[in-house]
């Protein structure tokens, strides 16, 4: 019988013949058996599995394929997006551009894990407000995903997970 090989690097299984891949070996064993009958004569390998320069071949066929119908080809850059870099006041920030997301689509819980929407008021004044009540007022450092940092009037730093942000208002210079 023909098996499945693991790929590591994506965590999925992957048909030797026709590079066809799903989360689950048993999944991927029923596709042989239904998609190439002609691997097997009674549960034993009748058909060479191709060399690896005919994968590429038929790979790099498929990708010009893809790209005459105006598709990327890399799905998975797809629905990844695109790290976005700029600098705001001499600091490197980071910020993960995505494309649209489907509310069906299994990879939508992707979009919150990298999201930094304070980024922007790193280095800034600002007021934050937590969800017991209490307010806070100081210099906003917001390079974390998950905690932004407060530095308090007397250099005290206070480090506040953003769960527990009911909201941010960035300060002026006249908002004292």
């Amino acid at each position: 019988m023909v098996e499945p090989v693991f790929d590591a690097k994506l965590g999925v299984w992957r048909c030797p013949l026709c590079g066809w891949t799903a989360m689950s070996k048993k999944v991927v064993e029923a596709h042989i058996k239904r998609s190439h009958p002609e691997a097997f004569q009674n549960g034993q390998k009748v058909i060479e599995e191709p060399n690896l320069n005919e994968q590429k071949t038929h790979k790099n066929e498929k990708a010009k394929s893809n790209k005459e119908k105006g598709e990327n080809g890399k799905r998975g850059k797809e629905r990844g997006g695109k790290w976005q870099s700029f600098r705001i006041s001499g600091t490197k920030i980071k910020i993960l551009k995505r494309p649209e997301v489907e509310v069906r689509d299994q990879l939508g819980w992707r979009f919150f894990l990298t999201a930094n929407y304070v980024a922007a008021l790193h280095k800034q004044r600002a007021r934050v407000k937590l969800i017991t009540g209490e307010e806070f007022e100081g210099i906003l450092k917001a390079r974390d995903p998950y905690f932004v940092a407060l530095i308090m009037e007397g250099g005290e730093r206070i480090y506040i997970n953003k769960a527990h942000i009911v909201w941010i208002r960035p300060m002026r210079g006249d908002e004292e």
